[in-house]
């Protein structure tokens, strides 16, 4: 995936991802599981990881 086509596929990605030095290594969908205080599994939430050579990005 291309660094354009990836800004365009994040929603409200800051400007600042984008940089000459920084590569994109993997994308992974993942469920964030919510547990609360009484032991019930509350819906878990779709999150994108977006892993670059020097940062994650959670969306």
């Amino acid at each position: 995936m291309h660094m354009f086509e990836l800004i365009r596929d994040i929603e409200d990605i800051p400007a600042t991802v984008l940089s000459s030095h920084r590569w994109f290594i993997s994308r992974h969908d993942v469920l964030e599981l919510n547990i609360s205080n009484n032991g019930k599994t509350n819906k878990p939430l779709s999150i994108a990881l977006f892993l670059f050579s020097d940062s994650i990005e959670v969306r």
